[in-house]
């Protein structure tokens, strides 16, 4: 018993050293002793250590990508380093056959914000239009945004009679409650009546669930968020995947525009303060998944708030 114990204290212990040594050490342009001795010390430990300390070296690269993105420019487009950046831990891992790992840097305002659908405790009516545009580009029903709503919104009330609120899901097998309250993770619609996994799986890519109001990024935004920004863009030849082509200019007038004209004026910009770090991490049998939010307020305000993970 104290073996063990003695065991579990030394692992926590090398796994926090890993963490400040890797914490203090990173840099974008090399890679130092400190930062090889931790991965050395950690490959001594088990698989989920080194995982995490790998974890840990990913997503302090991101931060100072974001950093050195936005003392350059700010501007935020997918052409820029922040987007074609590939992850230097490669080489560095050479020695450490048994790890291996993807990792990819994600603009979140290149979606539609749910949380943007309360507006001080009112359902906000230009990112509801929005946001049923985008189900209707999709043929997917509409009636999922009442869902969607009903599980925002802070009364027990439904809008609708597609909507749900406690009744309804504390009749479920297992039971659980609407939550009333914004969406922490976009995973959450899974919950929501009217989702399946082939809806989830087909409307996500869209969709992000950020801690506050944020505006859409044209020079980011996939074509489908931005023919959802006015239903007069859909399947017309004034915009198709051409004009994505052209200036962000072009495109950014032509939506301001038209979604005047229809009364469903969604805010743009042309740079991001949230980035989503996607990672996977293989290490012998153990597999680390790990979505990390980042915010980026200034070139000095850089960092992780929200991890979404599992891990096999």
């Amino acid at each position: 018993m104290n073996k063990a114990k003695t065991s579990n204290h030394q692992g926590i212990a090398l796994l926090t050293v890993v963490f400040l040594t890797a914490l203090a050490a990173l840099t974008l342009a090399s890679f130092n002793l400190s930062q090889r001795g931790a991965l050395q010390n950690a490959n001594s430990s088990d698989a989920a250590s080194l995982a995490w300390s790998i974890l840990t070296l990913l997503e302090h690269e991101a931060i100072a990508l974001l950093k050195k993105d936005r003392l350059e420019s700010t501007v935020d487009t997918e052409n820029e380093g922040w987007s074609q950046y590939q992850f230097r831990l490669n080489p560095l891992l050479a020695e450490f056959k048994q790890a291996e790992f993807h990792a990819q840097l994600n603009d979140e305002q290149a979606k539609i914000n749910l949380n943007n659908l309360m507006l001080n405790g009112q359902l906000d009516e230009a990112t509801a239009a929005t946001l049923k545009q985008l189900l209707l580009n999709l043929k997917l029903p509409v009636t999922l945004l009442d869902g969607i709503i009903d599980w925002l919104d802070t009364d027990s009330e439904t809008i609708s009679e597609n909507g749900a609120e406690d009744a309804f899901y504390s009749r479920l097998e297992p039971p659980y409650l609407a939550a009333n309250s914004t969406i922490t993770d976009i995973s959450e619609l899974r919950l929501i009546r009217g989702f399946n996994d082939q809806i989830y799986a087909q409307l996500s890519p869209y969709l992000s669930a950020l801690p506050e109001r944020t505006a859409i990024n044209l020079n980011t935004a996939k074509y489908e968020v931005m023919t959802s920004l006015d239903k007069s863009a859909t399947q017309t030849s004034a915009f198709d995947q051409d004009l994505l082509q052209q200036s962000n200019t072009v495109v950014r007038e032509f939506i301001n525009e038209t979604a005047v004209e229809n009364n469903n004026v969604q805010t743009v910009v042309q740079n991001s303060s949230y980035f989503r770090l996607q990672s996977k991490i293989t290490v012998n049998n153990y597999t680390l998944s790990v979505d990390s939010l980042i915010t980026r307020q200034s070139d000095e305000d850089i960092r992780i708030i929200q991890r979404a993970m599992s891990y096999d």
